[in-house]
């Protein structure tokens, strides 16, 4: 049996962490979890995780977007897939949603969705990247 793959919450809001580590937990997943961008990047280096789900703002507005970038540029963290889950225009009224695959790579995130999310489509999005990046490493061997 293989171990189950691990994800990586990075998040300022400590229910956020609770209630997604619960349904990723619930869909087979070992979760890992910070409370802040330093922390974060702590655990991606020594986790090595599937995933990371990161907050967009923590200790300053663009903390995750800054995580994101610094993640990109490390060899060890470059190639796991993030998910930036953010409540930015719920707390600020603008829509800060990338626009093109352009807009993600300066970002540094595989994917962008809006807090409140449900569970299910967390742990669907989730799902779907890491099916989409095996598919991609088989492909190159």
């Amino acid at each position: 049996m293989c171990a189950p793959q691990t994800i990586l919450m990075v998040d300022d809001d400590v229910d956020v962490l609770a209630t997604g580590s619960a349904a990723f937990e619930a869909a087979g997943y070992r979760v890992v979890t910070a409370e802040n961008a330093e922390s974060g990047f702590a655990a991606a280096t020594t986790e090595k995780p599937a995933l990371i789900v990161l907050d967009l703002m923590m200790e300053e507005a663009d903390s995750g977007v800054q995580l994101a970038r610094r993640l990109r540029r490390e060899p060890a963290t470059q190639g796991i897939p993030i998910v930036i889950l953010t409540g930015v225009r719920k707390a600020t009224g603008f829509d800060f949603t990338p626009a093109s695959r352009d807009d993600f790579e300066w970002i540094g995130a595989d994917a962008w969705i809006e807090k409140p999310v449900g569970a299910r489509d967390l742990v669907g999005l989730v799902t779907g990247l890491l099916e989409a990046a095996r598919s991609r490493e088989a492909e190159a061997q």
